[in-house]
Parts: structure tokens; C-alpha cells; sequence
């Protein structure tokens, strides 16, 4: 039976990703951090425990030989980053340290880490991983730093996947949490107050993958080894327009008021992905924007009802 760790496992990506690993029956140990039990997944396969990354002894749990180390818990909110500087250096960086250094010692077989599109900069236009970066945010900044303390693990005889992600999407995001998950920003409003608040432009731009995708992509383990840096995207461009036209529509006969407030910190204007060192992967993109955003409202809607 094959063992996984996944940090981070109760949020968004990790419940989905769990929930893919367990239809193998394997053992998953999940690390979080403590009140996040309320988004634990019932499984006999899986363990979970309460911890913080950002401090070295909750690693000295796990001394089992595993498959795969996931490494996905982080602070992820750009506009939070700006906020409070000190958390993103704990959490992102130090907890990535703090991972990778478990990992020298136990030698998972392979570890994956999940990275953002953040690392590249204001406008990222079909972008390819070779480009050069330039983070604007703290967030970004701390992202591209755990980069390469993950790089550096490949001299220690482990296999490393870094994913940079795109604007991940689907059921589940946390609909409360209004500082992070465009989609689910925008969709949070629209339904508690049916107008949507747009801080910046309405011609900006985003890649946005379905959740499915997002694991599917997660559970690749690269034949070449040059692909051991990857963009996790659709390669599509869309609008944020577009995306409240979508919202909108889904939500008919309600009627969604749109306010626009041009002018706010953002760390990323536009950005798409060139994704074609995944799809030599064998990965595709098979849920387009309006189909995921169905599946994602029906969702919501669904547990709106029973509350």
C-alpha cells in the first residue's frame, strides 16, 4: 500500500486531491494547522495532524518511507502579503525550508510543490517557465524563493515537481474568504448580496483551471527531466468580464449589480499560461470555463439549501 503526506491537506487543493488519492486505498498522513479539522475528509485511509510548518518539530512525526510528499500549505492571498509581510515569510518560506529539510532526511520518493503564477510579474502573456521572473508581491516573492529551495533537493537524490499555478477554481473554495480565488470572490458576492465588487479593471486577464484538472495535473510524475518545472494553466485567456457574464447568467433569474473600482494594488494585471511541457506530459485541460463554473454553482447552491 503506497503512502502520501500532503501539508495543507484540509483547504481547497488538498481535500480534492485526498479524495482523488484514497480511491487507491492508500495512507494518507495529512498536516494542518489546528480548527482546520472542520474540513477533515472521513476516511480510514487517512490520519490527520495539527501543526504549523513554519516550525520544524511537527515534521518529526512522519518517518515512514513515502511515496509522494506533497507540499501545498501556504498563505496564498496576495493582498493579504502587503498586509503583514512576516506570515508569508514564515509560512511560505520558512515552511518550505522546514519541508525540505524533513525531506533530506527521509527521502520521500518524490515531492511536489505547489508554486504560483505570482513568481512572474505584472503581465505574463502565454508565458513559458524559462522567463524570467519578477515577483511584485511579497506573496510572489516568497514563492519564487521556496522554488529554489525545492531546486536544491534534486541534488539530494529526490525527484521534484513544481507546479506553478494558474487561478484554480471549483467546488469547495472557501465562499467566506474574500481575499483570495477570484472566482470564488466574485461568486461569494453575487449570491449573499447579488451585486459583485470589482477591484481593478474589467479587462483584465486570467487562466482559470477546474479544480479536476488542477489534480489531475498534481498526480503526474514527469518522464522528462526537464519538466520538473511546470505551469499549471488551461493556455486560455479570460476576461474578467467574461467571467462575470458567466456568473451572472448561471445565477439567472437573479439579478447581479456590478461595481468597478479601477484602481488598487495588484500584483498580476494579465496573465495565461503556455502549458505545453504538461500536455508532453500527457495532461489536458478537458473542463472549460463555463462547464467547471456550472459544476461549481451547482455546488454552492446545493450547500446554500441546507444550511
Amino acid at each position: 500500500m503506497k503512502n502520501y503526506l500532503i501539508t495543507g491537506g484540509c483547504g481547497f487543493i488538498g481535500q480534492h486531491l485526498a479524495n482523488e488519492l484514497i480511491k487507491s486505498k492508500c495512507n494518507i498522513d495529512i498536516i494542518d494547522l489546528p480548527g482546520k479539522n472542520k474540513n477533515k475528509i472521513r476516511s480510514r485511509f487517512i490520519k490527520y495532524f495539527s501543526g504549523d510548518i513554519a516550525k520544524s518539530k511537527i515534521f518529526r512525526k512522519f518517518k515512514k518511507k513515502y511515496d509522494v510528499a506533497f507540499h501545498l500549505a501556504a498563505q496564498t492571498s496576495s493582498r493579504l502579503s502587503e498586509l503583514d509581510y512576516l506570515k508569508d515569510i514564515k509560512t511560505n518560506i520558512i515552511g518550505s525550508y522546514n519541508f525540505c529539510e524533513w525531506s533530506k532526511k527521509t527521502k520521500p520518493r518524490r515531492v511536489v510543490f505547489t508554486s504560483s503564477m505570482s513568481v512572474y510579474g505584472k503581465i505574463a502573456n502565454n508565458v513559458h517557465e524559462d522567463r524570467v521572473c519578477d515577483p511584485k508581491s511579497v506573496y510572489g516573492m516568497s514563492k519564487l524563493y521556496s522554488e529554489k529551495i525545492f531546486e536544491r533537493l534534486k541534488g539530494h537524490g529526490i525527484k521534484v515537481t513544481v507546479f506553478r499555478l494558474f487561478n484554480i477554481y471549483g467546488p469547495g473554495q472557501d465562499m467566506k474568504n474574500l481575499n483570495q480565488g477570484m472566482f470564488s470572490i466574485y461568486l461569494a458576492q453575487a449570491i449573499k448580496n447579488n451585486k459583485i465588487n470589482i477591484t481593478g479593471s474589467l479587462n483584465r486577464y486570467r487562466d482559470f483551471v477546474y479544480i479536476a484538472d488542477t489534480v489531475k495535473a498534481l498526480l503526474i510524475n514527469p518522464k522528462k527531466n526537464k519538466n520538473w518545472l511546470m505551469n499549471l494553466g488551461t493556455g486560455r485567456k479570460t476576461k474578467v468580464k467574461d467571467v462575470i457574464k458567466i456568473i451572472k447568467n448561471l445565477l439567472l433569474p437573479k439579478k447581479i449589480k456590478v461595481n468597478v473600482k479601477e484602481t488598487y494594488f495588484e500584483d498580476t494585471w494579465g496573465s495565461y499560461a503556455n502549458v505545453s511541457k504538461l500536455k508532453s506530459e500527457g495532461w489536458s485541460a478537458d473542463t472549460k470555463l463555463k462547464k467547471g463554473s456550472e459544476l461549481t454553482i451547482k455546488e454552492v447552491l446545493k450547500s446554500v439549501t441546507k444550511k
